[in-house]
């Protein structure tokens, strides 16, 4: 997909993610959607290493182009699946992981997001760690 596929992928993923949120459980349907959505994430474990590198650039150039908290929370909560996936290729992404973090918590615009930002690097980082 390039970086701009994974880019525009991410912004329908969001969309679909604060649309469900918002709505009122149907049967199964709900939980169906959230699983494939989850499995989209899960899979960039199968990803060569440049096309995982492709996905973590796209969600950093989303992620300067949200002005929306609750996307920005999204987004950074699927930055830490991502990273909880390939926790084996962390270092090799750690650079651009950790420029997205960085970028959000020097905005002046992303205060409501630092505090978000910061969780996220402690819980990739706490997995991390976990893993050895």
């Amino acid at each position: 997909l390039g970086t701009g596929g994974w880019r525009i992928a991410l912004r329908a993923f969001n969309t679909l993610e604060r649309s469900m949120q918002k709505a009122q459980p149907s049967q199964g349907l709900e939980a169906n959607l959230r699983s494939v959505l989850d499995s989209v994430f899960e899979t960039t474990a199968l990803l060569p290493e440049e096309a995982l590198l492709q996905v973590v650039d796209a969600m950093a150039q989303h992620m300067r182009g949200v002005s929306d908290v609750e996307e920005g929370n999204i987004l950074l909560n699927r930055l830490v699946e991502v990273c909880s996936y390939n926790l084996s290729r962390l270092l090799v992404m750690w650079d651009r992981v950790l420029r997205i973090v960085t970028d959000v918590c020097i905005a002046e615009d992303r205060g409501e997001l630092r505090g978000a930002a910061a969780a996220a690097l402690c819980r990739i980082l706490a997995q991390a760690l976990k893993k050895g």
